[in-house]
């Protein structure tokens, strides 16, 4: 009998497509500031892609002001586990512990 822990497949589209939503900043806006190459569609169907070229990560990581590590390692499941452990019932009421993340723009939009 062998243990072995299951890869866990990272989405790095599905992961852009949070981070950029999370930021409050649209498709259309990103499509601009990457270059006349881009259009609202090339971005939607690169926040479909399982995986990102490097370069292209390293352009959108810049742009959104995150590390492309972020995009690379960020686990919905991981980070909903952490949520879920912030919270504490007690008898007479619950208490959370609300963490939201705080990205410091670079570029104005």
């Amino acid at each position: 009998m062998t243990n072995t822990i299951p890869h866990k497949h990272i989405h790095e589209g599905r992961n852009l497509k949070r981070f950029r939503e999370m930021l409050g900043i649209k498709q259309e806006v990103l499509a601009k500031e990457l270059g006349q190459d881009w259009t609202q569609k090339k971005i939607s169907l690169l926040e479909a892609k399982e995986s990102i070229e490097l370069p292209i990560l390293q352009e959108v990581s810049a742009i959104l002001n995150i590390p492309v590590e972020a995009i690379q390692n960020f686990d919905e499941e991981q980070a909903v586990n952490v949520i879920s452990n912030t919270f504490t019932d007690f008898k007479d009421g619950a208490s959370a512990i609300n963490i939201h993340p705080v990205f410091k723009l670079l570029r104005s939009f």
